[in-house]
């Protein structure tokens, strides 16, 4: 798993990243969350997390797994989270999940790829988001960077894939 945390780069594996994908929402004293974060308008240590994914139910991969394990967990914590994804054939409509335009990624014919999605910086008081969590790195790890920015949001970034040993897949092999 690649993590990004403000300018820091890590790569991690195993039991640290499952840690450290979580360190930013795990708490043992009350409003620690608002202080190590510094997130605007936090009044306890419970937060609404804007979590923006290039995938997302319907399909089923594992970043769709690791996805509702993590709101699972930390929706046991008191976390409540807004979902921002492409659309998909089958997507059932539901509150607090967002949808885009989106058409297919022909590197991967069941993904699609959002069409120039954008979220209004007015979004995060319509909803009460605090944090920006990006797990995609196409059209949707860009509209969550650039929606946190509009919004002066914290944001933080995780990927399961390995870019370097994938590449090939998008890259023909000269």
């Amino acid at each position: 798993m690649h993590v990004q945390i403000c300018d820091a780069n890590l790569t991690l594996s195993g039991k640290l990243a499952a840690e450290t994908a979580g360190l930013a929402l795990r708490f043992s004293k009350p409003d620690s969350a608002a202080k190590a974060l510094k997130v605007r308008g936090a009044k306890s240590s419970t937060m609404k997390i804007a979590l923006f994914t290039d995938s997302y139910l319907p399909n089923s991969d594992g970043v769709v797994s690791s996805i509702l394990a993590f709101k699972q967990g930390l929706a046991a914590k008191g976390h409540s989270f807004e979902i921002f994804a492409p659309d998909a054939p089958g997507a059932a409509k539901e509150d607090g999940i967002h949808r885009f335009a989106a058409v297919k990624f022909p590197p991967y014919p069941d993904y699609r790829a959002a069409i120039f999605p954008y979220v209004s910086s007015s979004v995060a008081k319509k909803t009460g988001v605090q944090l920006v969590h990006s797990k995609g790195m196409v059209s949707m790890g860009l509209a969550a960077m650039s929606f946190a920015s509009r919004a002066k949001l914290p944001c933080l970034a995780s990927l399961e894939t390995m870019i370097p040993e994938g590449i090939h897949y998008l890259v023909p092999h000269s």
